[in-house]
């Protein structure tokens, strides 16, 4: 009889061990994002969740759990909101499931997204608004946070997100370079070359291009626009809705809709046409004398 060395073999049902524990799961899971605000709004849902959960751990959360969950929403959140946090659930059983951690993706049978309302018109500040927050505000470096706001469109997480490198001129043109938009996508969009110039005049003569321009937390220059919308007599207003009023005032003066879409970071000019196409224009009542 021969003898025959025979490698040993490992069963097709033991894999590695790709995740410890729920926090280890967690912990790569966000690793895998790139822009700082989707890891910090995802890293806040999934806490609330656990929260609610208490000592359940999320190899045992049940279809129930989560349909109990998601009615534990608060009603006054829009959907866009209630869409972040059932988005974050929803990635995060899709990463566990792919590590074979999870034993089953519940979430996805359970959850769908909603597809956000349009914009509604209480939180729509026009033009005379804006101007007028801009205006009474004492602080200038908040009076020129808002005017980024609102003059280029973007959110309040880029624009303190915001470097003096991301600003370039070519010729009579300002263009502005959002390096971690949503979901981590970079875009080059358009930014009035007034702004610019104030903007250039702020800068210390020291500052490298690498700097910060605002170098404040996202709740300071969040309490900044809450004040100043405030003093307007808008307390329930939040920073987004200057990007709302850029959208809405940028069309009536003549923008279409797919540089508001570009300038925006939306990928079709459709959705950013349901979310403000309303307010401009004339609706079909218009035509109706009664």
């Amino acid at each position: 009889m021969n003898n025959l060395a025979i490698a040993p073999q490992t069963p097709g049902h033991l894999v590695p061990q790709q995740a410890s524990s729920d926090d280890h799961l967690i912990e790569l899971w966000l690793a895998g994002f790139d822009s700082p605000s989707t890891r910090k709004a995802y890293t806040s849902a999934i806490n609330r969740l656990r929260k609610w959960l208490g000592a359940v751990g999320l190899r045992q959360v049940t279809a129930s759990d989560l349909v109990d969950y998601r009615d534990s929403f608060k009603a006054s959140w829009s959907d866009a909101t209630r869409n972040q946090h059932l988005a974050a659930i929803k990635s995060l059983w899709s990463f566990g499931c792919d590590l074979c951690y999870l034993p089953f993706n519940v979430p996805h049978a359970v959850y769908k997204l909603k597809k956000p309302r349009p914009v509604t018109a209480e939180r729509i500040l026009t033009e005379k608004e804006m101007l007028k927050a801009i205006q009474l505000e004492p602080d200038p470096g908040a009076q020129i946070f808002l005017r980024i706001l609102y003059g280029t469109g973007i959110r309040a997480s880029e624009a303190i997100s915001l470097r003096w490198c991301d600003f370039q001129r070519r010729g009579n043109r300002v263009f502005l370079q959002v390096q971690n938009g949503k979901g981590g996508q970079f875009r080059e969009i358009g930014c009035p070359p007034k702004l610019y110039q104030e903007l250039m005049a702020r800068q210390s003569p020291t500052a490298s291009g690498s700097e910060l321009v605002f170098g404040v937390p996202y709740i300071h220059a969040y309490r900044w626009v809450k004040q100043a919308l405030t003093r307007i007599g808008k307390p329930e207003a939040s920073p987004h809705w200057a990007r709302h009023c850029h959208a809405v005032v940028s069309h009536e003066h003549g923008a279409d809709w797919h540089s508001i879409a570009r300038q925006l970071g939306h990928k079709r000019a459709s959705f950013t046409m349901d979310r403000y196409g309303h307010f401009t224009g004339k609706a079909s009542s218009d035509y109706i004398d009664c």
